[in-house]
């Protein structure tokens, strides 16, 4: 975590710092703006990277001043950083071992993915979709290859005549769908790079905070975006690539 703007809050003042990402997402979170919360008015004095890691869901103030704003008597977390991994397990076993304090040791690796898990019900709702909408894709390939075939019989007949197997013909059919899947597939990656490094964020319903995430368009997605398209294209490809391999070479001459 960085700070890029401003200056860090002063203890005992009605200060905060926040993350440039809230502050470009938030009314008045610039410097000198101010924000009224726990029933107090507090000074924006400062901004901070949090470096797309969870700091960039937080704004920062005097401990002190947060307990008397939201008056809360008691500390409800502590961030301690231990010299060394042996210190930090002496730490959690003294800690744990004290039946008084009733306290919960978790390294912030931990803490913050338990704070992410409010992202796996978008997650899940968009992998949703992506099924969907890829089964709406195949029939729609199938539809289009079907009604390219009804049109081409005679074109398929003249193969069969010239001396094409019906494996050819159904091979060609299959590299038809699958290269049409990949333009297709190249449109929409182009279409989703105007998303990449937008910031949004989701309500964590762990801590009733706000976490911040951006979209990331990176090249591997848009090349497993690709492979994706071109195995729907071949999927939806298979059946009316076996019809036209099997039409008789008669009728398919005959056909108008």
């Amino acid at each position: 975590m960085q700070l890029v703007e401003g200056r860090w809050f002063t203890p005992g003042q009605r200060e905060i710092v926040a993350s440039r990402r809230l502050a470009s997402r938030f009314a008045n979170l610039h410097i000198g703006g101010k924000i009224k919360t726990g029933g107090v008015e507090l000074t924006v004095v400062g901004l901070f990277d949090g470096g797309r890691s969870a700091f960039d869901s937080e704004l920062w103030l005097d401990a002190d001043e947060a307990r008397s704003a939201f008056e809360r008597p008691d500390y409800s977390s502590m961030l301690v950083r231990p010299t060394s991994d042996q210190a930090a397990d002496e730490l959690r076993t003294a800690i744990e071992g004290e039946r008084r304090l009733k306290m919960k040791v978790v390294r912030e690796v931990d803490y913050y993915k338990e704070q992410t898990r409010s992202a796996m019900l978008p997650r899940m709702l968009g992998n949703f979709l992506a099924v969907v909408m890829s089964i709406g894709a195949m029939f729609a390939a199938m539809n289009t290859l079907y009604a390219s075939i009804s049109t081409r019989t005679r074109e398929v007949g003249t193969l069969r005549v010239l001396g094409f197997r019906r494996r050819s013909i159904l091979l060609g059919f299959l590299l038809e769908g699958a290269l049409l899947a990949a333009v297709g597939g190249a449109i929409g990656c182009l279409l989703a790079l105007p998303m990449h490094g937008y910031s949004t964020g989701t309500l964590g319903w762990e801590t009733f905070s706000e976490t911040v995430f951006d979209f990331q368009i990176t090249p591997v997605l848009c090349l497993k975006g690709l492979v994706f398209a071109v195995l729907i294209g071949l999927l939806g490809s298979l059946l009316p690539a076996l019809r036209a391999a099997r039409l008789p070479v008669i009728a398919s001459l005959h056909s108008a």
